[in-house]
């Protein structure tokens, strides 16, 4: 009698997300042939080559995998190293290095292979198109493109590193983030107020490159430092399970009251907690441009009008000290597509500008599209993660959190969808219609955004019901008791916090 031939998965990309798909996968699914396809040369893909002076803005300690604890909630900073509670430069690639030979996934990644194309061949079949890149100091070269048939499919390339383009603009716009290094003495504008565009105008505004740097914002942006001013440890430490079963528009008000009531009583904080303000990573500068600083820390923060900047914390906080350097410049929206004129910050009043380059940095294209010719779409994929109509076809790592980090929601992700595949996890019943609420929801609470390119969450409510779909939420019951649930509530929240293991 013939053996009947093995399943086989194919997980798209490397990196955080598909490396820990990959350890669920062989985990959940040992009688399968499982492939995880990188382009880059590197397990950790794009994760691993950060720009240098990277800082994570969540610490090491929320952002490991609970299926590789190596950090604890505890105080790290130290003269010798002021962020040490944060991965920095090329850290958190190590972390996936070590995560990847400890558990021995390297055997099941091909590295530099390009998955062009994803189309569905029968009821049971995918076929991938993949190009072997071979990797030289010149150009890469490519090989022949080779096709391979798949039983499922998870998709975990995120969001590229390439910005969305504007169209129509008449400026040149740059193509790649890491074009960066090589723009000098340049008058460019970036465009956005997320993490990301705050990075690359603090990268483009270093004085060694000469450019002239300006910061476009239509609103205002919460600036939270990554070190609490009273209590002076992480804030990822403070945010625990009590305080987020608070309903979010009550924590979203506190929490835009204390950053104003910081900025505005900051000379009496360090006063009455010195001790904390050691972790400040505010510069020892003159007193003028500490004083500049605050302005524009306040005037950020006031203007973080609408329902999605006052929310969303931007831990970036470096870029302050290159404002009050006045290295860059922040101004309004461009008056149209032309980008010759714009807007002052919150101001009606215009002023023309003569820009070399445009960098849009209001968030990156997703890799979806193009894989499936245009056939599959983001938005199409419940909870992020599964497609509704393809029960095969899965993603993991295309959240994008307002508050949170991605690597730990894709451990919860990828945990979920290997169950599913492996048929220890039932697909949500009335997945249609479940989906089509979810979607009115998301739109609802986030009208700022184009959610049918991104998906973004709060992390710990959303992680919250990734949870009780997997029957792993830490109820008083899980947690073995009254006691032992009230210190996990008080803990900082982590999603160590859904693994039995990690409960105690």
């Amino acid at each position: 009698m013939k053996k009947a031939a093995k399943k086989r998965l194919a997980i798209i990309g490397g990196g955080s997300s598909g490396l820990v798909t990959l350890k669920y996968a062989l985990d959940e699914l040992p009688d399968w042939d499982i492939v995880c396809f990188e382009k880059s040369g590197s397990v950790t893909g794009c994760w691993g080559r950060p720009p240098a002076g990277f800082v994570s803005t969540s610490t090491k300690y929320a952002t490991q995998f609970a299926c590789f604890k190596k950090f604890h909630a505890n105080l790290e900073r130290n003269d010798d190293n002021e962020y040490a509670d944060f991965f920095r430069d090329g850290q958190y690639g190590d972390y996936l290095e070590e995560f990847a030979a400890a558990l021995d996934l390297r055997s099941h990644v091909r590295l530099n292979s390009v998955v062009d194309s994803v189309k569905r061949v029968s009821e049971e079949q995918w076929e991938l198109s993949v190009r072997r890149l071979t990797r030289s100091t010149s150009e890469p070269s490519t090989t022949d493109t080779d096709t391979e048939t798949f039983s499922a499919i998870v998709v975990c390339t995120g969001l590229a590193d390439q910005p969305k383009p504007i169209a129509n603009c008449s400026v040149p716009v740059l193509e790649s983030i890491e074009a960066i290094e090589q723009t000098r003495n340049k008058s460019v504008v970036v465009v956005g107020g997320g993490e990301s565009a705050v990075d690359v105008a603090d990268r483009l505004a270093n004085p060694e490159l000469g450019n002239k740097v300006y910061l476009s914002l239509r609103s205002g942006v919460r600036v939270s430092p990554r070190y609490h001013p009273i209590r002076g440890v992480p804030s990822d430490f403070l945010r625990n399970r009590l305080l987020l079963s608070l309903h979010h528009n009550v924590r979203n008000a506190i929490g835009q009251k204390f950053v104003e009531f910081r900025i505005l009583f900051s000379k009496v904080l360090k006063r009455l907690f010195p001790e904390a303000q050691e972790n400040s990573q505010q510069p020892d500068a003159a007193s003028n441009i500490l004083a500049r600083r605050s302005e524009w820390d306040m005037r950020l923060t006031i203007a973080a009008k609408d329902r999605l900047f006052n929310v969303y914390h931007n831990k970036s906080d470096d870029f302050l000290d290159a404002v009050a350097q006045q290295r860059i410049k922040i101004i309004g929206a461009p008056v149209d597509d032309q980008f010759y004129e714009f807007y002052h910050f919150q101001s009606n009043d215009r002023l023309k500008l003569d820009i070399d380059l445009v960098v849009p940095a209001i968030g990156y294209r997703s890799t979806i599209e193009h894989l499936f010719d245009d056939q599959v779409k983001l938005d199409e994929f419940f909870q992020g993660c599964i497609h509704v109509q393809e029960p095969s076809l899965f993603a993991v790592g295309f959240t994008r959190p307002i508050i949170g980090n991605i690597p730990s929601i894709s451990e919860m992700q990828a945990r979920w969808v290997c169950g599913i595949i492996a048929e220890k996890h039932a697909r949500p019943e009335k997945l249609e219609q479940t989906h089509a609420s979810n979607r009115r929801a998301l739109e609802a609470q986030f009208p700022q955004l184009d959610t049918d390119a991104v998906y973004p969450v709060e992390m710990f409510p959303y992680c919250d019901q990734l949870a009780n779909m997997m029957d792993c939420y830490p109820s008083i019951k899980r947690a073995g008791g009254f006691l032992s649930w009230w210190r996990l509530q008080r803990a900082p929240a982590t999603t160590m916090h859904y693994f039995q293991e990690h409960l105690e």
